[in-house]
């Protein structure tokens, strides 16, 4: 079947064979949600084609894993990633998006641009973090937010505050291992080493 993803922008895509389009996402969990709800027949969001799908929000979060949400922001994506991109390219697309007029086609066309020059330089910073698979990763944590996506719709939703609560506690508790194990080694290990551990 054919790309039933409703909602997001569409743009020519130059990498992909006859008439490939990719179906910029912005937040593609959030996009995935009101698909479930608009479109008809589709009880599962593993049932959402997206393999054409770019995600800037995703991009970033997989380029720089420790950027808080406040960072994961488009205004704050286009400050970081799109400074410098060059006059009348990805930098003017962004800033004609923050400054464009609220609400209509003008603001909607300005967006969509932005986002997508917004996604070709996170390719860039994808792939050099990444190598040739940085879009494998990125399709398979879209993936990971299908499921999200059909874990929410089944009244499991995934609390973040709630996850990050015992962060403290586990990271105080793998360094006591950590002092532990070099205590009983005689010498440094890193326990995140697999290598290491298996030594």
């Amino acid at each position: 079947g054919g790309d039933r993803g409703g909602e997001g922008g569409r743009e020519g895509g130059g990498g992909g064979g006859g008439g490939a389009v990719s179906l910029v996402c912005p937040n593609a969990q959030v996009v995935l949600r009101s698909a479930l709800f608009t479109l008809d027949g589709v009880s599962s969001a593993l049932e959402i084609e997206t393999g054409l799908w770019v995600d800037p929000v995703l991009m970033a979060w997989l380029a720089e894993p420790d950027s808080t949400e406040a960072e994961l922001a488009l205004p704050a994506l286009y400050s970081r990633y799109m400074v410098g991109a060059g006059a009348g390219g990805a930098a003017a697309a962004g800033h004609a998006a923050l400054g464009a007029e609220p609400g209509g086609a003008e603001q909607l066309e300005a967006d969509l641009r932005a986002c997508w020059a917004l996604c070709g330089q996170l390719c860039g910073v994808l792939k050099a973090s990444h190598g040739p698979a940085g879009v494998a990763v990125m399709q398979r944590e879209l993936t990971v937010a299908q499921v999200l996506t059909d874990m929410e719709l089944h009244g499991l939703p995934l609390h973040l505050p709630t996850l990050r609560r015992p962060l403290g506690e586990v990271q105080r508790r793998c360094e006591a291992l950590s002092r532990e194990a070099e205590a009983l080694l005689g010498g440094p290990l890193n326990l995140g080493s697999p290598q290491q551990v298996s030594e």
